[in-house]
């Protein structure tokens, strides 16, 4: 923005951030003269509360914009941990007599898994599961998009386990859950597809955790503005001294 004074432009938006000199053709513009001159003009105006203002609210909302990424990774990888812990409980997975009753209005019994509930806890898993992963591969945060790439990566080792089970990978590294299929699949593959040290839920889970490490670090890093007035966060190198 620019104010003219004797017909010579003086760049007051230039001189209030860094404080050049201003030329008018070949003649330099003396700063001490035109700076006393062009800054009264303007703080007359009101100009520089509002540059001001814009100048640092530009900042303020990258800011804001940075921490509500982060408290919503936080969330959704908070909410698939308590999911996966879920499907972690080999109790979940103990055959017990189940009874149904057929359209003729028939009764059987059989011994399976709880079907019903592991589904439950599989569909809310796999909504939060993709909400991580989502939110993740959109954030600025170096050490969530590691944590989060090394998830998808490792996901994608239990593909045939998935497959088995009714839950496939889209390209976009979501999850999708078939649930017919998931109800016609062999119980013992879908109990060692969530328990065990090697599972994929354990491993899972323990990825979930590492992308919500990073993001409450990235919400607790100390933000300052630096000389240009330009808002700057330091990133830090927890995971980065680990691989």
């Amino acid at each position: 923005m620019a104010l003219n004074i004797g017909g010579s432009t003086y760049n007051y938006m230039n001189s209030f951030f860094n404080g050049r000199s201003q030329s008018n053709g070949s003649k330099n513009v003396n700063d001490s003269i035109y700076s006393s001159i062009g800054d009264l003009g303007v703080v007359k105006s009101g100009a520089y509360k509002k540059l001001a203002q814009k100048y640092y609210a530009n900042g303020a909302n990258t800011k804001a914009a940075k921490e509500n990424a982060s408290k919503e990774i936080k969330s959704n990888s908070n909410a698939a941990v308590a999911s996966a812990s879920k499907l972690l409980d080999k109790n979940l997975y103990e055959s017990k007599s189940i009874k149904s009753v057929d359209e003729s209005g028939k009764e059987t019994e059989t011994t399976d898994i709880d079907r019903s509930r592991i589904l439950d806890s599989l569909k809310d898993f796999v909504k939060n599961y993709n909400a991580t992963v989502k939110d993740a591969g959109e954030s600025d945060n170096t050490n969530v998009l590691k944590s989060a790439s090394r998830m998808v990566s490792q996901t994608r080792i239990y593909t045939g386990n998935l497959n088995r089970a009714g839950i496939t990978i889209g390209s976009d590294n979501t999850l999708s859950l078939d649930e017919d299929k998931f109800k016609n699949a062999n119980a013992s593959d879908i109990k060692s597809l969530f328990t065990g040290s090697v599972s994929f839920g354990k491993n899972t889970q323990e990825k979930l955790y590492q992308i919500y490490s990073a993001a409450d670090t990235n919400t607790a890093q100390s933000a300052v503005y630096n000389a240009n007035a330009q808002y700057s966060v330091s990133t830090g190198s927890m995971f980065d001294s680990m691989f």
